[in-house]
């Protein structure tokens, strides 16, 4: 990874979710966690899980390694359509609590085959 941390990611996400003009409820619900969840991230009280970081790169378009506060470019990911398949994945996660997300991100990750750290950002 390239870059100096040069912020935190509270200060991170308190700008992604300030300039996202959606609540902090809002973006609870999409998460399927508490709004006093967000703003413990917010507030610097608590921070998530490696598997809800990527989740709030992808959310949010930015790399991860910039949400993390490193002095690096922003960059948005590319949207892409959705293929059957993924949209059926996204669903199922969706719907899970916490626990089951970031169980199912953590064995997908862990595949021999997956995306290295690196590349997903």
């Amino acid at each position: 990874m390239t870059g100096t941390k040069v912020s935190t990611f509270q200060e991170r996400i308190t700008e992604l979710v300030n300039s996202s003009g959606r609540t902090q409820t809002a973006i609870a619900s999409d998460f399927g966690v508490s709004k006093q969840t967000i703003s413990a991230w917010v507030t610097g009280q608590n921070s998530p899980r490696l598997p809800i970081v990527y989740a709030l790169s992808y959310y949010f378009e930015v790399s991860i390694e910039w949400l993390m506060g490193f002095d690096v470019e922003k960059k948005a990911l590319k949207q892409q359509s959705l293929t059957a398949a993924e949209e059926n994945l996204l669903a199922a996660y969706r719907a899970a609590d916490t626990r089951a997300q970031e169980d199912a991100l953590e064995m997908l990750l862990a595949h021999p085959r997956a995306k290295t750290e690196e590349s997903l950002a």
